[in-house]
């Protein structure tokens, strides 16, 4: 059981990450120092420093924050029912939903414009969310490969083509021209990532 000292250690650190977060958002990750998470947060330089040793861990930790249950539900929706197509379906149609959201596309927008300048960003963003994404697929689309019910191949490689296809389209005209789709847009984007997936990789019929 939990003590109250740790309970309170937890709660200060989740808001230490709220006030980073966004300061991240408003300011941009260049312009977010150590000392102004700090002034923001009233407290002392001290009790930031114990918690984070530095911008890049405590930038992972908001990172992490917004799309660890993200990451979970995506992993989730992957459970097999003995369908592949409408396994794949429901899994992506629940990331296409996800990364349309608008506090995915501002994290997007705001690893995007600061990614050049801070390497380290784009780094943290991409192993905590499109890699992570990307591996649970691959771990599915594996598994199915192994039952027959797909072609054998590079799991990773046919991953990979999932996450390709629902980061185009849609993705690419919410994040660039700020529109936003409209559910029977996204659905009918997700079966044809599906299909197009399907195409290449369907396990076929025995002669």
């Amino acid at each position: 059981m939990m003590t109250r000292r740790e309970e309170q250690r937890l709660e200060r650190r989740a808001a230490i990450i709220e006030v980073a977060a966004q300061l991240f958002v408003e300011k941009g990750y260049g312009a977010t120092s150590m000392s102004a998470v700090a002034d923001a947060l009233g407290g002392s330089k001290a009790t930031l420093w114990k918690h984070f040793a530095s911008k890049e861990e405590l930038f992972a930790a908001f990172i992490e924050g917004r799309i660890s249950l993200f990451r979970e539900e995506v992993s989730q929706t992957l459970a097999s029912t003995g369908n592949v197509r409408a396994d794949l379906s429901k899994a992506v149609l629940h990331l296409l939903r996800r990364i349309l959201s608008e506090p995915s596309l501002v994290l997007y927008r705001l690893v995007i414009g600061e990614g050049g300048r801070f390497p380290e960003i784009g780094r943290i963003f991409y192993e905590r969310g499109p890699k992570a994404n990307q591996d649970a697929f691959a771990m599915f689309i594996q598994a199915r490969m192994s039952e027959g019910e797909l072609r054998k191949g590079d799991a990773q490689e046919a991953a990979g083509m999932v996450i390709a296809l629902c980061s185009g389209g849609l993705h690419q005209r919410a994040l660039w021209q700020d529109s936003k789709p409209t559910k029977k847009e996204i659905e009918a984007e997700a079966e044809a990532v599906v299909d197009h997936f399907l195409r290449s990789y369907a396990a076929k019929a025995p002669k």
